[in-house]
């Protein structure tokens, strides 16, 4: 990254960071917008390429962000959920499933499997893919849970 590493690290969880970083680049645009109407293409585009740079800083720094303990893949590099034998995932429906040009995909929102006997809460996601074959059935009728307040 440019050598930046020791600069982001001591900020990656920082919000103190992140948020005036975000406001900073919206009201750079913002500027940018107002310079861009007024013909001042040059330090429009200086200004663009600055929040480019932002952004990328700040992008950097919320994927170094460690995961949740209970999280889906904490839990299977540390050995709590095994992979080799057949597991029972539960969750609910980020969104429609999508309509795709090989069949389906479907994005769960994980809440927790069954390993043998016990069941394991997690967080974090799955995605799904269903592809029917010719002579199988569809994808069954399914919808995201909705959630009252």
């Amino acid at each position: 990254m440019l050598g930046l590493q020791p600069y982001i690290a001591p900020h990656i969880n920082s919000r103190l960071f992140l948020i005036p970083t975000i406001l900073g680049m919206a009201a750079a645009l913002c500027l940018a917008l107002a310079l861009m109407l007024r013909d001042r293409l040059v330090p429009a585009g200086v200004l663009s390429l600055g929040c480019g740079v932002a952004l990328g800083v700040v992008a950097a720094c919320v994927a170094q962000r460690p995961l949740p303990a209970d999280h889906v893949l904490r839990r299977i590099a540390a050995g709590t959920v095994g992979l080799s034998t057949p597991l029972r995932w539960h969750g609910t429906l980020r969104s429609e499933p999508a309509k795709l040009p090989w069949g389906y995909g479907i994005d769960v929102d994980l809440s927790g499997v069954d390993e043998g006997e016990q069941f394991i809460l997690l967080s974090g996601g799955m995605r799904l893919k269903f592809a029917p074959k010719d002579g199988d059935t569809n994808l069954p009728e399914v919808a995201p849970a909705t959630r009252w307040r």
